[in-house]
């Protein structure tokens, strides 16, 4: 059989506290370095706890810009 080789998590930690999002996000590191053959994509609108590093890259956006005419 062949495994999916792309792993995607959005919004997973919305309600989560911040001690909570930190253990649930170097759980998921820990475990994403045991599977070096399959990639990652966690997606989140809070803050990251976790820093690059040779195999974690870090994509950041920038905030909306939002028109006077929606608001």
């Amino acid at each position: 059989t062949m495994n999916c080789p792309v792993r995607a998590l959005d919004e997973f930690d919305v309600f989560m506290d911040a001690a909570n999002r930190k253990i649930a996000m170097s759980m998921m590191v820990a475990s994403a370095r045991t599977q070096r053959d399959t990639q990652f994509i966690l997606i989140t609108p809070q803050d990251m706890s976790v820093k690059p590093d040779a195999d974690i890259t870090i994509l950041r956006l920038q905030p909306p810009r939002r028109s006077a005419a929606a608001a």
